[in-house]
């Protein structure tokens, strides 16, 4: 029963050994300065700088990705969900995009949103609210709430918009409300901390004129920034669309327009344009090609392209902390791989051990520096069974357990 299930999980997903091909792009998403590219084919993982341009690749897995799986975030890990089934990885800084583990809930998966340290599944109209705690999925709330289907949900942790009202969560005492924004001719969105609604007026046929209102979250006083009397000529303008709001950028879905925060046009999808944002990028995907433009660049599209960091061991970003990560996969048969981190430079130790404490191998043993490593382990020489890897450095020591399964 083991083997079948770590089969099919290998079978959906697996971690790349060369460089990844595909031949349907299904969607682009951001959190901060990293952005994953979902492909039939892989998952890609990159880091850019803000509005620069140029784009990283540090990681990447492959798998058969049909078009109806999901992709979540939240602030350590990324969700993949399939068929009612949620794979979730460790992604906690540029370079990592480990797998973690499995969880099936027991009702059907809707949507899935992050929510900082949390995240939420829908299933019909009922949000479940989940953190991952050692590994493993705890759910924190159920059935939290409960809302209309004609209704939008827009989350910006500790904040929730529900038909116009803003809510904040607080762990063990459920949601309370804040404040009422929406209601008549109002659409709204959020982003970090800062509300975004839309209205519209039709002053003469033909003619649709819009505001954009942007309201910072101080509680308890909530100080109005008002931007008016941006008048778009379009006919197509209706209250049904929704607005997505990203940190420069707002999108009127299904495509109408992409206009900037100050209530600048960006640009006009065409019909056929698959377009996305992120805080500073639009995305244009096609079958087989993605093009990018900068949020303040009006419609002037690039082709999208990167360097490839992904051998690349050390990390750029700022460690605080000595760490062994679990290794992956696990249960292996006979390869895995286990990653650590260093915040100064130090004198590393990593061993494996036997269920009787008896070394079987010594995989790291010198000095390195302050970064983040990964380390590949061949158990073909070795029987079935539990093993333990330690690390050692200083006053700092870590244990892991594994599984070898042949």
């Amino acid at each position: 029963m083991l083997k079948t299930f770590l089969a099919i999980i290998l079978l959906f997903i697996s971690e790349l050994i060369a460089q990844p091909t595909f031949n349907h792009l299904h969607r682009m998403d951001q959190k901060d300065s990293l952005y994953y590219l979902l492909t039939d084919k892989a998952l890609l993982k990159f880091y850019s700088q803000e509005a620069s341009g140029l784009f990283y690749l540090t990681k990447y897995i492959e798998g058969n990705f049909p078009s109806s799986t999901k992709i979540m975030l939240n602030d350590d890990h990324l969700f993949l969900s399939y068929s009612d089934t949620i794979f979730y990885y460790r992604n906690r800084n540029s370079w990592e995009l480990e797998f973690d583990n499995v969880y099936i809930p027991e009702f059907t998966i809707t949507a899935l949103h992050g929510f900082g340290p949390y995240f939420f599944i829908r299933s019909g109209n009922t949000y479940h609210l989940y953190k991952i705690i050692d590994g493993l999925v705890v759910q924190v709330e159920d059935s939290l709430f409960n809302h209309p289907s004609q209704h939008l949900v827009f989350f910006t942790y500790p904040y929730v918009i529900i038909a116009g009202a803003v809510y904040k969560y607080v762990e063990n005492f459920d949601f309370y409300a804040i404040t009422q924004v929406g209601g008549g001719n109002i659409n709204v969105g959020i982003t970090e901390n800062v509300l975004v609604r839309y209205f519209f007026s039709a002053p003469a046929p033909g003619i649709y004129y819009s505001n954009l209102y942007r309201t910072f979250i101080q509680e308890p006083d909530f100080p109005m920034y008002t931007y008016t009397g941006w008048g778009l000529n379009i006919t197509e303008i209706r209250l049904s669309f929704n607005l997505i709001a990203k940190k420069n950028l707002y999108f009127f879905s299904p495509p109408l327009c992409i206009t900037t925060y100050n209530s600048q046009l960006a640009y006009l999808p065409a019909t056929e344009d698959r377009a996305t944002i992120t805080d500073y990028y639009i995305f244009l995907l096609g079958n087989d090609s993605l093009r990018y433009s900068k949020w303040n660049a009006g419609s002037t599209f690039y082709p999208f392209t990167w360097t490839d960091y992904t051998s690349v061991e050390n990390n750029d970003e700022p460690i605080h902390s000595f760490e062994l990560f679990q290794n992956y996969p696990n249960p292996f048969n006979p390869n895995t791989t286990m990653s650590y981190q260093l915040p100064v430079a130090s004198h590393v130790a990593i061993k494996v051990y036997d269920l009787l404490g008896r070394e079987v191998a010594a995989l790291v043993d010198g000095e390195k520096i302050a970064g983040s490593y990964d380390i590949k382990f061949d158990g073909s020489k070795l029987s079935s069974g539990i093993y333990f890897y330690t690390l050692k450095t200083g006053s700092f020591f870590s244990v892991k357990k594994m599984i070898l399964l042949k």
